[in-house]
């Protein structure tokens, strides 16, 4: 028996939506156009959405995918779903598994992908797009695939992407501009993976990625706003990186995410910087001063707009004499001192960027 045949599928591909009715069928486009040489399998989970979706999804099955065939095809109803199992009309490596929650699983936190075990547990491969990006690239899986396949060490490899300003309709330049030039140089021990992974040198984009499912371990019990950040710095732990110097995606920039609207980003950044220091502490890696200091100036902003009551996972990190002037003016001050503070942190900014930029930091090199 060969690598592949110890799989039904060798990708398995992830979609959780929730009211993206004008943007599924380009995600779903994105995954039905993909040419392969092999099985792969698309799990849509639809969570209760209220914009019409539901009828988007069944409506995208009914055309393009043979739901008479009853060798293949399967429909299942419980209280908690309906899910449709069918293969594409024309491509016939592609399959959908698509979940239509009967009730919002986010708010509950409950897990999703419990209702597809059977597809999720028996593939090689995982990969992850939302409902509101989708793939331009037919070959995106199968090139990300052949080079896990050359290079059985590696954890994940990743892709380029662009931006899509969903208000405006125009497009940003291409996110992985940082990689043009040192694409070869990333880390290939895990440590110094990890400091490019939570410091921001190496950023990637959900949808991007192509993982090894054998290396995507449990996570540690601990909560945090984002999943997939986590997840890489876990993968960081297993294997290095490979990135492509392609585009292959879009990621669209939508107002109404949960990461860009400014009621949720507060919170959003609180629980990123929370992450990263759960995980130098959970990998026995030291704090760099930079996320100390980004740290520290997170847990001032936050506790400036929603009160200082909020119970934060760690407190402040040690600060010099200016930076405890700083922050106490931020808290404390007056509309001129918090401007004052604000300048004085965006400077720090500045310069933290520069030196991450050109690997000026020891966890860096």
């Amino acid at each position: 028996m060969n690598e592949q045949e110890k799989y039904d599928w060798m990708v398995y591909l992830s979609c959780k939506t929730y009211n993206h009715a004008p943007y599924i069928k380009d995600t779903m486009n994105g995954f039905t156009m993909q040419e392969t040489n092999f099985p792969f399998v698309c799990a849509i989970f639809d969570d209760a959405s209220t914009d019409g979706e539901p009828d988007v999804i069944r409506q995208y099955l009914v055309k393009n995918f043979s739901l008479d065939d009853k060798s293949v095809m399967r429909e299942e109803e419980t209280e908690d779903f309906i899910r449709i199992f069918a293969q594409h009309k024309e491509n016939k490596n592609c399959f959908f598994v698509v979940v239509l929650l009967k009730y919002n699983h986010y708010s509950l936190r409950k897990n999703k992908e419990q209702y597809v075990s059977e597809w999720l547990d028996n593939t090689k491969y995982h990969a992850i797009c939302e409902g509101d990006d989708y793939w331009i690239a037919p070959q995106k899986l199968q090139k990300e695939v052949e080079i896990m396949e050359k290079n059985p060490d590696l954890s994940l490899c990743f892709c380029d992407v662009i931006n899509l300003y969903q208000s405006t309709g125009s497009f940003g330049g291409r996110q992985g501009a940082v990689f043009e030039k040192n694409h070869n140089k990333l880390p290939r021990t895990p440590k110094r993976l990890f400091y490019w992974l939570i410091m921001g040198k190496c950023r990637l984009q959900t949808l991007s990625v192509l993982y090894r499912n054998e290396f995507d371990e449990e996570p540690p019990k601990a909560s945090f706003m984002m999943g997939d950040t986590p997840r890489w710095i876990r993968l960081s732990q297993k294997g290095p990186f490979h990135y492509i110097n392609e585009c292959f995606g879009v990621y669209r920039i939508n107002e109404g995410s949960l990461s860009h609207t400014s009621s949720t980003k507060a919170h959003f950044q609180m629980s990123m910087y929370e992450m990263r220091v759960f995980y130098c502490e959970y990998y026995h890696y030291a704090v760099p001063n930079m996320i100390k200091q980004n740290y520290n100036r997170c847990l001032c902003r936050f506790w400036r707009q929603n009160g200082t009551d909020y119970k934060a996972r760690y407190p402040l990190f040690e600060m010099n004499v200016l930076q405890r002037f700083v922050a106490m003016n931020y808290l404390k001050g007056n509309g001129l001192a918090k401007r004052i503070a604000e300048s004085l942190w965006r400077i720090e900014t500045h310069i933290a960027n520069l030196r991450i930029r050109y690997n000026l930091y020891s966890e860096l090199r």
